[in-house]
């Protein structure tokens, strides 16, 4: 502490002779460096983990083992699988199995599970649902919804199904986590029908599970108690400036971090964000989930949420981990525009590689 604060007066004393450099500035840098970048020592380090479509570089590919090298250099601890089923539009009751790329397939997804094994990390199985109104209509899962109680009841036996088939899976391959449920913010009221699907699911399966909750609904989910985590899509809005400094955007976070402790101990149950990002653009921090092709790139401003972010989680002992979102199989073919999600080669990676490297 004496060391900065000598710091500090020799950079007030230096910059009254320089006018061309700003105390304000200076000052920020040196308390940004004296911040201890830590983490707990059990905390989980995750990405999502996300095939690719090109070139056969999907799950249980030498370029996807190549790429789990890097991350694990980077400092990740854990990945997510992510495989996908699909129904024809958020109205349909039957989901199909196999997703659009045959990475999916479970051949690919055990040789994928297995090598992250044996490269000691731990896996999130995160089977998720894509429709194409996603595509064409601008609709997301959050949109699956039935006023007719047979046809939720139809929904539901095909999900059963479903998800089923993906718990087999994840205790065949001895997978740490299972997520029963992703962003089903339509859905997430049907508190019977879920507490129905985490049983079937421990039926078949040893190991945690938790579900992903819409960051605007998980304080309204009642079946918290039936999992082992609570999970959520943690995209919240932190600021709604294009260009917030680092201690802005902490002190948005305030507010969240308060409802989640909450949440926590109301339920006794450690929070997970199971899928939080920030796009390399300006004003990423107001409404992450969102896509506009308008916004200018930025890759200094998605470094400032993550590093925002993890300041703000890092004391949190009811916060047990997170997964960013996203990195792909083949990083070097994704986020051709330069603003995409995806942290690879950018600012935002060097932040993550000192807050997981420590």
């Amino acid at each position: 502490m004496n060391k900065i604060i000598f710091l500090l007066c020799f950079i007030m004393l230096f910059s009254s002779c320089n006018t061309n450099i700003s105390s304000n500035d200076i000052t920020a840098d040196v308390l940004e460096d004296s911040i201890e970048k830590t983490l707990p020592h059990n905390f989980i380090k995750g990405v999502n983990y996300a095939r690719s479509y090109r070139n056969g570089n999907g799950y249980g590919s030498e370029k996807s083992y190549d790429t789990i090298d890097y991350l694990i250099a980077l400092g990740v601890n854990s990945i997510t699988i992510n495989p996908f089923g699909s129904q024809e539009n958020v109205d349909s009751t039957e989901i199909n199995l196999w997703g659009r790329d045959r990475s999916d397939r479970d051949i690919s997804i055990e040789k994928e599970i297995k090598n992250a094994h044996d490269n000691n990390l731990i896996v999130m199985f995160k089977p998720q649902i894509w429709s194409r109104d996603f595509d064409a209509d601008g609709k997301w899962a959050g949109d699956i919804k039935f006023d007719d109680e047979n046809k939720l009841h139809a929904w539901f036996e095909s999900y059963h199904e479903y998800i089923l088939h993906y718990a087999k899976l994840a205790e065949k391959t001895n997978t740490e986590i299972f997520v029963v449920g992703h962003e089903f913010a339509g859905i997430s009221d049907k508190t019977d029908y879920w507490r129905e699907v985490i049983k079937r699911v421990r039926e078949v399966y040893s190991g945690k599970i938790t579900y992903t909750a819409h960051h605007s609904d998980y304080n309204k989910i009642e079946f918290w108690d039936d999992v082992d985590y609570i999970g959520l899509s943690a995209y919240f809005t932190i600021s709604d400036k294009k260009n917030p400094i680092v201690e802005e955007l902490k002190e948005g976070w305030t507010l969240y971090i308060d409802e989640l402790e909450k949440i926590s101990k109301e339920f006794d149950k450690p929070i997970i964000f199971n899928e939080v990002g920030y796009r390399s653009v300006s004003g990423t921090a107001n409404d992450p989930w969102k896509w506009d092709d308008n916004e200018e790139k930025n890759e200094k401003a998605q470094a400032d949420a993550y590093d925002a972010m993890f300041q703000s989680i890092k004391n949190k002992d009811f916060i047990h981990g997170i997964y960013i979102w996203k990195y792909h199989t083949d990083p070097e073919n994704e986020d051709r525009d330069g603003r995409d999600f995806q942290p690879y080669g950018k600012l935002a990676e060097e932040m993550i590689d000192e807050w997981f490297n420590e």
